[in-house]
C-alpha cells in the first residue's frame, strides 16, 4: 500500500501512520461511500516541492464483503512542518529503539518467588509508522496497550512504562495523533 502511494504522490520523504484492526473490521460512515466495513485506515505526511502534505487512505471491503478496495483523499496542505523536523532530527535513534511490553510482577505464593510476565490482550490494534527519508526507513509497530502505566481491570503497573514513555517513538506517535486529531476536526476527507 506505502510503495503504491508514494507512486502516486512523487515524494521521497513521507511519514506513513496506519491502523490495522487485525482478524475483525469496523463500521464507519464515509462520505460518498455510506457505511462500509474497514480492514485498514491511515494517513500519510509527505514533502512535496518545500511544502507538507496530508492524506487519509483507507482499504475497505465493498458489497458482500468480498471485494477489498483502496481509497485514497484529496492532499490537505499543512501549516507547519513540526512532524517532519523531529521525525528527521530523531531518526537515527528511533531506527534503534523499541517500545517494550507491557510486562508486570506478581508473586507467586506457592513458589514464594517473584514472576514477571507480559501482559497479554485479546484483541490488540495494530497500529504501524513508517518513516522515509530518501533511500533510509525505519518500521514500528505501535501497540497502546505497552505505552499505558496501569491496566485498570487487574490493577497491575507496567514495568516498562518509564522506559517506553521517554522513546522518540512514543514522542513520534503522540505527534502523529494529535497532528491527525487536529486535522480530523479541521476538515472533512
Amino acid at each position: 500500500m506505502e510503495k503504491k502511494l508514494m507512486e502516486e504522490i512523487k515524494s521521497d520523504s513521507a511519514i506513513f501512520f496506519t491502523c490495522f484492526h487485525k482478524d475483525r473490521y469496523f463500521k464507519e460512515r464515509v462520505k460518498g461511500l455510506g457505511e462500509v466495513l474497514i480492514f485498514s485506515k491511515g494517513y500519510v505526511f509527505y514533502c512535496k516541492n518545500g511544502s507538507f502534505y496530508s492524506r487519509q487512505f483507507m482499504e475497505i471491503l465493498i458489497d458482500d464483503g468480498s471485494d477489498l478496495k483502496y481509497f485514497v483523499s484529496q492532499p490537505i496542505k499543512l501549516e507547519d512542518q513540526e512532524l517532519f523536523d523531529f521525525a528527521k532530527n530523531s531518526f537515527k535513534v528511533i531506527t534503534k529503539e523499541r517500545i517494550r511490553p507491557f510486562v508486570y510482577q506478581y508473586h507467586d505464593s506457592k513458589s514464594n518467588t517473584s514472576i514477571y510476565q507480559e501482559f497479554q490482550i485479546s484483541h490488540p490494534d495494530g497500529k504501524s509508522i513508517l518513516i522515509l527519508f530518501g533511500n533510509q526507513h525505519v518500521y514500528a509497530d505501535i501497540n497502546e496497550h505497552h505505552l499505558k502505566f496501569k491496566e485498570n481491570l487487574q490493577n497491575r503497573q507496567n514495568l516498562n512504562f518509564e522506559y517506553n514513555n521517554q522513546t522518540k517513538q512514543k514522542a513520534l506517535y503522540q505527534k502523529v495523533v494529535k497532528l491527525i486529531d487536529k486535522l480530523d476536526n479541521q476538515y472533512e476527507y
